[in-house]
């Protein structure tokens, strides 16, 4: 991605706390943080040998909580934009004891792109071919849509993508289900209906504003479920809104559980409710 656009690429690890105190009593947190800086541009340099066109890599490597000093390397840098995998804990368990990932899409005020890597990504990377390693092929962009303001700046980064690396887009919305009283059950089919049309016609809407051939697609249920199953069937990056700084954002938000519940890359747009 920073090669076709000519980006500037900040490689950042750090370095937890708890690790560096304790290797502050063994061989020293002074050697930890050396050894972590060489591995992470000697990982950089075999990056630009094998991605032509690639800039140079600035490595920093920092000691604090991760979610944190990701954040605060991407405002010191001036980035346009966090990329980061997701490994350890695996589906829903990571809904009930979260991840740094989700401390990042809570809080972050640029773009997220969090891509799911197998447990095998990256242990036999010098037999990998020249796509990345472990890094799941995309064969569309899927722009989450809701009713509301967030979708054009979800689109417009969907978009962005797709024309990057020539990709179709899709513009998905989610039909939450009505819940009622069992004697309301007709009025509740009627309003997920209603629903239904509004946003057949406002996805139309937004897709004739953007031209070419774009799908439009609307499923019922639940919407990180949904977005997940449309993503798996399809082979899709997903693009969707996230809280945004400063905007109410839990562990349970839809963007992060699509997260957890595929191995979808998703692109997760800081977007502020008011």
């Amino acid at each position: 991605m920073a090669a076709r656009q000519g980006s500037r690429v900040v490689a950042v690890h750090a370095i937890d706390p708890l690790l560096a105190e304790a290797a502050a009593s063994l061989s020293g947190a002074a050697r930890l943080q050396a050894d972590a800086q060489a591995e992470l541009e000697a990982l950089g340099e075999a990056e630009r040998k094998r991605v032509p066109g690639l800039p140079a890599v600035t490595s920093i490597v920092r000691v604090g909580p991760p979610a944190r000093e990701i954040l605060a390397s991407a405002r010191d840098s001036a980035a346009a934009l966090v990329v980061m995998g997701t490994q350890g804990l695996g589906g829903i368990r990571k809904l009930f004891f979260g991840s740094i990932a989700e401390k990042v899409l809570r809080d972050a005020a640029i773009p997220v792109l969090a891509v799911p890597l197998p447990e095998s990504a990256g242990t036999d990377a010098e037999s990998a071919p020249d796509s990345e390693a472990g890094v799941p092929d995309i064969d569309v962009v899927i722009a989450s849509v809701e009713l509301d303001a967030s979708a054009e700046a979800v689109i417009g980064h969907a978009v962005s993508f797709a024309k990057g690396f020539g990709l179709p887009v899709t513009l998905l919305h989610v039909v939450p289900p009505v819940e009622g009283m069992p004697r309301a059950v007709e009025a509740a089919r009627a309003a997920e209906r209603l629903h239904e049309t509004t946003a057949q016609t406002r996805l139309a809407e937004l897709a004739g504003h953007i031209g070419g051939d774009v799908e439009v697609e609307i499923r019922s249920g639940s919407a990180a479920e949904e977005i997940a199953a449309a993503a798996a069937a399809r082979h899709a990056l997903v693009t969707i809104a996230s809280g945004g700084e400063n905007a109410h954002h839990r562990p349970g938000s839809i963007a992060y559980r699509v997260l957890c519940l595929s191995e979808a890359p998703v692109l997760a747009v800081p977007f502020r409710r008011l």
